[in-house]
């Protein structure tokens, strides 16, 4: 089905000759009554409504201003017991005495306040989770604590272990001399027993009501509610936030319908019953009248239809609320502007919704009855989306069985005849979830200078006016940035060009800029001689079909024209104040850590970064040299972390870090040279994200050990396994709203306090933030996680072409494997005590395996059988040792 769009300066359409009788004149009219009728209808009878709803609103809030004063009231009181306590004397002493002194004189105070669990003195910098006591010492208090160490005020306070014997409201109070000067904290965790005069007060009216707190990336945790099973889903509620917490009070009207009734039919859905019906009865009758056997003809190019009126007011634009309804001309449509229309104006602002890969000026050849079913199945789908914004839902099934009969009936001779595509650009550089190649060779400065103007024309049908570009160290890169920059401005962009940066900058950069779109011209992590292009469009990281329709837009010359304009940025030191906003500074506890930027752009960012943030940095291949002398840029590989295992040893380091070439992969070596693969530290992150986002998903690629599932919903999450590719993780994210992902090439992606993206440096320091807050050394931090015995990833190299024929091979013979085949991705097959997995690489030419087991035994077992396997279906494999 055609997509929608935007179309402002149609004048002419060309219809087949059996479409020019009245017969046809009225279909096509008919349904621009529809669309007509089902956009101005809501329009002139909603507005009262929208009055009545306003009214209602207003009058909830009232309503909910004044129970919020309660639960405000009984906080404002826990406050300042705990304020006066912070003011004695005897605590302030203690904050300077042995550990065991305040640990005594806390449990004294804390015995003498009502409804309290645990009260602890503690000193600035010193935090350490504390299980001895009930409720523990969490990730989340600690995170409280740094927070009040670091703004220099008390916290909102936090509801924590919701719907666990352990649920208590968690409350940090500062202590400082007489001068303001800070010397430690007061934590105490009130019983939520305190909260049921909330629950009183709350029963009092009719209706439904919660006091919930909001998490990152996860669902709400309700604290209380009341007046039913669940909330309404017919009302939007109000939310009122209670004060010096990060709770809110969340009501419903007391009219709301409960979740799951259905309110009785309206006029609105009588009203579209009948525009379907006529709609039905329009598309009969063309159908009767094509198969009356109306003469057909082959359409010249000079044939056509001139429409006056309302058509060509709503086509040209001033009528842009029914405009949004229009559907795309189907493909065989020939548009043309009339000699007597203006121009119009070289860059229309358009909606983001606007579809993708449709120019609402381009010309195309034709025309047929199947087009005109085309067309009523676009009217058919413009009626779905809106009634989807009234909550009516109705079946067109039988109307759209109906116009494919139609479309069935047409007479080849009076087919629509498609455009010649012309292959302008190489199909193999347009990849799973980026385009990338050899420089020089199949990546020329042409093909980069039509990838600019493809994705410019797609930024100005979604309404992005601005591209942020930046590129990597590799010596093609500032060549095919130029060219990139100068297709984009073609196409009337505004060009940010943020120069040498690495990736997360660049995706940081649509974010603190708000363009939504950028380019990012980099080969990652693959060696010297390539490049390529990662692409952000509006908000989304393409992938897929996206990437594959630039490559059909460049090959139809489908491009927008215009003159941009472009402006230089340097968004390096903004990227490093953010991060460095976010994660504590290191006052007690800085690290000695050796990063290897293996040449690339990594470099200007890390050391940097991690210095800011209090630690000592050992600088390691962290000049920029597009050669990659070192070696290539791709931690996930053992053999690129061999120098730096041999430099955490030789300086006595506390752990090294290692990143790609556009720094969105980190690899982490432990002081002792071990190398903890991405697999493991997204445990460790996972079991400090879920302490403030419980029930939250966790998301992992399939070369990911099931270690990581078990850790994760150990930690109260929900494991969810995904497609290797950093846009299908970024995307799913996206939909799960989930506050962590990543996958075992280095890929995180963390979405709690951050935007989601994959980003190298941020998630490491995440991970020294955790690192900082637990005893022992990194290698026995580590070692107390689930394990499992692996390989690493392994790589078979192959010609372009060979991955899918071998692939089809290795799925069709699946079940020779004697296991439990997953798909999603490739092949894996999970046995009780293993898995082995493969599956062709996105990046590069090549197969990718990896192999597990419970016990060395199994993983030999599991690792021989998949090896013999492939042998039999490919002979000439030469697959790499795993050791």
């Amino acid at each position: 089905m055609p997509a929608r769009s935007h179309c402002r300066a149609i004048m002419k359409l060309t219809l087949p000759p059996g479409m020019r009788s009245p017969t046809g004149l009225l279909v096509a009219l008919l349904l621009l009554a529809l669309l007509a009728t089902v956009w101005f209808k809501p329009t002139f009878l909603l507005g009262d409504g929208q009055a009545v709803a306003e009214q209602e609103r207003e009058a909830l809030l009232a309503e909910g201003r004044g129970f919020v004063q309660r639960p405000a009231e009984t906080i404002a009181l826990l406050r300042a017991e705990l304020a006066a306590i912070a003011a004695l004397d005897d605590v302030r002493t203690s904050l300077a005495a042995p550990a065991e002194t305040r640990e005594a004189l806390a449990a004294r105070l804390g015995a003498g306040l009502k409804n309290v669990r645990v009260l602890r003195i503690l000193q600035p910098g010193h935090y350490e989770l504390d299980v001895r006591k009930n409720p523990p010492l969490t990730y989340a208090a600690l995170e409280l604590l740094r927070s009040a160490e670091v703004s220099g005020r008390s916290p909102p306070v936090e509801l924590v272990a919701a719907g666990t014997p352990d649920e208590h409201l968690l409350m940090v109070e500062r202590v400082t001399d007489a001068e303001g000067k800070l010397l430690g904290f007061l934590q105490v965790a009130w019983d939520t027993v305190v909260v049921q005069g909330w629950a009183a007060a709350l029963a009092e009216r009719r209706g439904y009501e919660e006091i919930r707190q909001p998490i990152p990336g996860a669902p709400p945790v309700v604290l209380l509610r009341d007046g039913g099973l669940g909330a309404p889903s017919s009302t939007e509620p109000v939310l009122l936030p209670i004060s010096d917490s990060r709770l809110l009070l969340v009501l419903w009207p007391a009219n709301a319908l409960p979740l799951g009734a259905t309110p009785l039919p309206s006029g609105d859905l009588v009203w579209v019953l009948g525009l379907a019906g006529l709609v039905l009865f329009a598309v009969l009758l063309a159908l009767w009248r094509v198969r009356q056997g109306s003469p057909r003809q082959p359409v010249s190019r000079g044939q056509s239809v001139v429409f006056d009126g309302a058509v060509r007011a709503v086509l040209s634009g001033r009528h842009p609320g029914l405009e949004r309804l229009l559907p795309a001309l189907p493909a065989g449509v020939r548009v043309e502007p009339p000699a007597d229309a203006p121009h119009p104006p070289e860059r229309d602002a358009r909606p983001a919704e606007a579809p993708a890969l449709f120019k609402p000026d381009l010309a195309l050849d034709g025309s047929s009855p199947e087009a005109v079913a085309d067309l009523a199945s676009s009217v058919v789908q413009g009626m779905h989306e809106h009634l989807a914004d009234t909550g009516l839902t109705i079946d067109f099934s039988d109307f759209e069985s109906t116009t494919q009969e139609f479309a069935a009936t047409a007479d080849a001779g009076s087919m629509a005849t498609a455009e010649e595509e012309v292959e302008r650009v190489p199909r193999s550089l347009f990849r799973a979830y980026d385009i990338r190649g050899i420089a020089g060779e199949e990546l020329t400065e042409d093909v980069a200078y039509a990838i600019g103007r493809a994705l410019g024309s797609e930024a100005e049908v979604r309404g992005q006016s601005s591209v942020v570009v930046a590129r990597d160290g590799r010596l093609s890169s500032p060549e095919l940035t130029q060219a990139v920059i100068e297709g984009l401005m073609d196409t009337g962009r505004e060009v940010i060009d943020i120069g040498l940066a690495p990736s997360p900058v660049l995706y940081f950069a649509t974010h603190y800029l708000d363009t939504r779109t950028g380019i990012m011209v980099t080969g990652s992590h693959n060696p010297a001689e390539w490049n390529g292009f990662k692409l952000v469009l509006d908000g989304e990281t393409l992938s897929g079909a996206a990437v594959e329709g630039l490559r059909l837009r460049i090959n139809r010359g489908e491009y927008h024209t215009g003159k941009g304009r472009r402006v230089q940025a340097n968004m390096l030191p903004e990227y490093i104040r953010r991060v460095s906003e976010d994660i504590p500074v290191a006052l007690t506890r800085p690290f000695n850590i050796v990063v290897d930027a293996g040449n690339s752009v990594a470099g200007l960012v890390a050391p940097p970064l991690l210095r800011a943030l209090g630690h000592d940095v050992v600088e390691l291949n962290c000049e920029v040299d597009g050669n990659f002398p070192s070696h290539d840029p791709d931690p996930s590989q053992a053999e690129n972390l061999l120098e730096l295992q041999g430099r955490v040893m030789a300086e006595d380091a506390d752990f090294g870090l290692a990143f790609d070439g556009d720094g969105d992969r980190l690899g982490f070596v432990a002081e002792n040279g071990e190398i903890v693969w991405a697999d493991q530290l997204l445990m460790l992150l996972a079991r400090d994200v879920l302490t403030r986002c419980p029930g939250a998903p966790v998301l992992f690629d399939v070369k990911c050990s099931r270690a990581l599932e078990r850790v994760v919903s150990a930690a109260g999450g929900r494991p969810v396994m995904t497609r290797t590719g950093h846009s299908f993780i970024r995307a799913e994210m996206k939909a799960l709203d989930a506050p962590l992902g990543g996958e075992l090439s280095g890929h995180i992606f963390v979405g709690e306090r951050w935007y989601g993206f994959d980003d190298a440096f941020y998630a490491a320091a995440r991970l020294i933030e955790v690192l900082m807050a637990m005893p022992g050394p990194a290698s026995q931090v580590f070692a107390s996680l689930p394990t499992a015995y692996t390989t690493p990833e392994l790589r078979v190299a192959l010609p372009t072409d060979a991955p899918a024929g071998i692939m089809a091979k290795v799925l069709a013979r699946a079940s020779e494997l004697d296991g439990e085949p997953v798909t999603l991705d490739g092949l894996r097959v999970n046995y009780p005590d293993g898995w082995g997995l493969v599956r062709a690489s996105t990046t590069s030419a090549g197969l990718v395996l990896r192999f597990e087991g419970d016990t060395p035994e199994a993983l030999a077992r599991i690792e021989t059988r998949f090896r013999d396997f492939l042998k039999a279906i490919e002979p000439t494999l030469d697959l790499p040792p795993s050791s």
